[in-house]
């Protein structure tokens, strides 16, 4: 896999600039709260948060922090993730700071069903339900927030709001709405082409960038097991099945936990590491210790499709000049389809490549700061909105036409 521009631009951009794009935010109540483990009371990351009536939808930060808009009160919040009990909420006060207590699912461990061969029929299942319509395209309204760090030195942000075309193997076609980013002049390696990476990996099946087991014969490139059951929201039977690579030499390849409803056979989830991550570097630059870890949420449309929920990749490695490691470098990116639109089939779309331009992209894109101000599809840690003043303070925010 190739990316070829290593340059410290911090460019690319996943995720939406009229009004309308701005719907989650800039509209309505604001209502805001935190989604909790009830075992060990701590943040749950990732957890969706559905407002029934305005049919609108975020996920929870790093901190398990969200914000999300209704139309009027009182409104009905379904919250929700994979592993855990979905509870049910009818908000009042819009001034009320949310504290939401999930607590995970029921498990079963059957002595009878637990095991490899189930696991590999399992999987085979999910695969045929959708190969058939493997090359089916989705679309979409979408968001995309990256940072970059290196050290202890955050380096750049970027969110975008996009309008999407995804598969069920991978994101293949964006169009870029809006965008805003920041950038240090003085960064060591551009994360310009990794937002390729990021969209390819969106999926439930393998692409040509990332292998993964859900195929006709996952027992060829994977040990797959399952751990255990759990309940679903809607009282299905989930089996988690643990997939290990059979070799350690082939590159990109998912290792982890992927949750298939045992009754209808949709891959709900999938959470892990891509092992042995690979991309060629120009000049003497290379990185080592590289960490990929990855968590997929899907969902269903209202045609009963199974399509890309959100995304949530971070990436961790060191930079090495021949004998000497230099500084630890960090990527973080979230991606949130918040939106399925067929309409949205007759927008033009670029396709997604390690050669993107992305810089060249953004550039005919206006910045409108007022529409970013307070108004993020995910809600930022406190830690991202001191990141975003400290660039603002510097003036460093804005898009690619500064």
């Amino acid at each position: 896999m190739r990316f070829y521009q290593i340059l410290i631009l911090y460019c690319l951009s996943f995720i939406f600039c009229t009004p309308a794009l701005f719907a989650q935010a800039n509209q309505g109540i604001k209502l805001h709260g935190t989604v909790a483990d009830s075992t060990n009371k701590q943040p749950l990351p990732n957890a969706s948060i559905y407002n029934e009536q305005a049919q609108n939808t975020t996920i929870s930060n790093d901190e398990g922090g969200f914000e999300i808009y209704a139309d009027a009160l009182p409104v009905t919040l379904n919250i929700s993730y994979v592993g855990y009990q979905t509870q049910k909420i009818t908000v009042t006060d819009p001034t009320q700071q949310l504290s939401i207590v999930l607590s995970p699912a029921s498990i079963s461990l059957d002595t009878v069903l637990v095991g490899r061969d189930n696991a590999v029929q399992l999987i085979r299942k999910a695969f045929e339900k959708v190969y058939a319509h493997a090359t089916r395209k989705y679309y979409g309204k979408g968001y995309i927030r990256q940072f970059t760090k290196e050290g202890d030195t955050y380096t750049g942000m970027q969110e975008a709001i996009f309008n999407g075309q995804w598969q069920s193997f991978a994101m293949t076609g964006w169009q870029p709405l809006q965008t805003r980013y920041a950038n240090l002049e003085k960064s060591m390696i551009s994360f310009t082409n990794f937002s390729f990476f990021s969209f390819m990996s969106t999926g439930y099946l393998p692409s040509n960038v990332v292998r993964k087991p859900v195929t006709k014969r996952p027992d060829s490139l994977y040990d797959c097991r399952i751990s255990q059951y759990i309940t679903g929201s809607n009282m299905h039977e989930i089996a988690v099945i643990m997939c290990t690579p059979k070799t350690n030499k082939t590159d990109n390849m998912f290792v982890g936990k992927i949750f298939i409803d045992t009754e209808n056979y949709d891959v709900l989830k999938i959470d892990g590491k891509i092992v042995n991550f690979s991309f060629d570097l120009s000049g003497p630059l290379k990185l080592k210790d590289t960490e990929v870890n990855t968590i997929v949420n899907f969902k269903k449309t209202a045609d009963g499709a199974t399509v890309l929920d959100f995304a949530d990749i971070k990436f961790t490695s060191k930079a090495a000049f021949g004998f000497v490691t230099a500084k630890k470098l960090f990527y973080d990116a979230k991606i949130l389809m918040y939106d399925y639109d067929d309409t949205l089939s007759k927008e033009k779309y670029m396709t997604i490549t390690p050669k993107t331009d992305d810089v060249g992209l953004m550039k005919n894109i206006p910045y409108n700061s007022e529409k970013w101000d307070g108004n993020t599809m995910i809600s930022h840690t406190p830690l991202e909105n001191e990141i975003i003043r400290s660039f603002e303070r510097r003036k460093l925010i804005s898009n690619y036409l500064r």
